[in-house]
């Protein structure tokens, strides 16, 4: 590279360079990466990413929410290598990135710029200039990812595991909406640092109305439910068998739908079920019941006779 691209959910996977840079060689631009993958990329010197400054004093790549995972170099800068050809060095501007798993645990060779935040550096000391709890970076830690594969999306990404450090431990104001695979962030409570963001299946919510047990119930009832965290879709189910789904309904995002078409004196049960990418959660654990009153049936026959 020489120019200033922009790169958005990309991978770099299983390149190599005799020299240097083998994921990305970047001379004297200003490139932009957000969601961006390298894994196993070799080079003599930044088997990542080698920025190379010429003699740019404000060559400051950007990184976001980037990961860099199993690369190697023969000499310097396995995962990131920041020099220049002269007085001035590249200083990558990076925010929410993970470098770890180095061949030789030569994570970043040369200086990060002083406005990096949220970072996590598996070797402390190859960490371009970060301290451990300082600016929110986390150094010195295994960020714990696992292999390269598809976990969604359109690109292979490393995914973090369960207890992974990096997971919640994010910039609480710079982030991207969404990670590589196009799934939401954040899901926690923070986002995550690196390139995937961790999810989790929806979280437990109740039933609200009507009431289980409710009996006189209208034929024409609003059934509705509280928000479940992480959810990406509601489904509903009412049936006259409890236990006993033919069919479940989507509401999409909605948390309350109403019915029409009940039979008078009669009792339904019904169920509900937050869903995302991750799982199925049920609301409450058990099926609710209602009992509708008998005006489902005499109010259509009063209005014929009375000519309505």
């Amino acid at each position: 590279l020489s120019s200033d691209p922009t790169l958005t959910n990309v991978t770099f996977s299983s390149n190599g360079a005799y020299n240097d840079g083998g994921g990305i060689y970047n001379r004297g631009g200003i490139p932009s990466l957000t969601n961006v993958t390298f894994s196993a990329n070799w080079a003599v010197n930044g088997g990542g990413m080698y920025n190379n400054a010429l003699n740019d004093p404000d060559n400051y790549p950007q990184l976001r929410n980037v990961t860099f995972g199993y690369n190697m170099a023969t000499n310097q800068g396995s995962g990131m290598y920041n020099g220049g050809e002269f007085i001035q060095k590249s200083k990558p501007i990076c925010t929410n990135v993970i470098i770890a798993y180095s061949y030789g645990g030569r994570d970043c060779f040369g200086t990060l710029h002083t406005g990096s935040y949220y970072n996590l550096i598996q070797n402390e000391a190859n960490s371009c200039g970060l301290a451990d709890g300082a600016q929110g970076n986390i150094i010195g830690q295994d960020p714990l990812l696992g292999p390269l594969v598809n976990n969604g999306g359109f690109t292979l990404t490393h995914a973090l595991l369960t207890d992974s450090p990096a997971i919640d431990t994010g910039s609480p104001y710079d982030y991207p909406a969404t990670d590589q695979r196009d799934a939401a962030r954040p899901q926690g409570a923070r986002c995550d640092i690196g390139a995937y963001e961790f999810e989790v299946a929806p979280g437990s919510f109740n039933k609200t109305s009507p009431l289980n047990g409710t009996t006189g119930q209208s034929p024409g009832p609003t059934l509705s439910w509280g928000a479940s965290s992480g959810a990406t879709s509601y489904d509903y189910c009412v049936t006259t068998t409890s236990g006993s789904c033919g069919l479940w309904q989507s509401a999409g995002m909605s948390t309350q739908v109403t019915l029409s078409g009940l039979a008078g004196n009669s009792t339904y049960y019904w169920h509900v079920r937050a869903n995302n990418g991750v799982g199925t959660t049920y609301s409450n654990g058990l099926w609710w019941s209602f009992t509708t009153n008998c005006m489902a049936g005499i109010l259509p026959s009063l209005m014929l006779l009375l000519g309505e």
